[in-house]
């Protein structure tokens, strides 16, 4: 079980790639990093932005994941990142810019392969809102004690719908 964090759109989402990574093939290995290399262990945190080449999934490191039992919107993005202000901002800038062509785009957090039918939350806030307290929030609002059982917890998942 793992936790996906995805962005799903009416429109293409653009990637966005780490360009601090410096990824190094062998002649043998064609199409595939070999080696990976950064100066400095922090910058795999830097922005990514993955559109899934399958409607209606998300890709992750076990494959493709169903998300149409979370959303209709049939254009999906996973994306990692290690919040820090600049990087945070980055993804502000992100989403502006696609909302010049998109009404709306939807931040989705889901804990893989749970078997529980527990319903997502969803909140929304105009693009002119969105700020670095939203986004934070929104990453630490997953968990919370089992009502059934006090020294359990469950994940729930939630939406951040950004309009224009």
């Amino acid at each position: 079980m793992s936790v996906y964090t995805f962005l799903a759109s009416d429109f293409p989402l653009k990637n966005v790639e780490n360009t601090k990574i410096k990824k190094y093939s062998i002649d043998n290995f064609k199409n595939m990093p070999a080696l990976i290399y950064v100066e400095n262990e922090n910058d795999f945190g830097e922005l990514e932005i993955f559109s899934s080449e399958k409607m209606g999934t998300a890709s992750g490191a076990h494959g493709y994941l169903s998300v149409e039992n979370y959303t209709k919107k049939p254009y999906i993005a996973t994306f990692t990142l290690a919040p820090t202000d600049e990087r945070i901002e980055k993804f502000i800038s992100y989403i502006s810019n696609h909302l010049d062509s998109a009404e709306e785009v939807e931040l989705w957090q889901i804990w893989a392969d749970d078997e529980d039918d527990i319903p997502a939350e969803t909140t929304k806030c105009k693009l002119v809102e969105f700020s670095k307290i939203h986004f934070e929030k929104f990453f630490n609002s997953g968990f919370r004690k089992s009502r059934e059982h006090s020294h359990h917890f469950i994940y729930v998942p939630h939406c951040l719908i950004i309009e224009k």
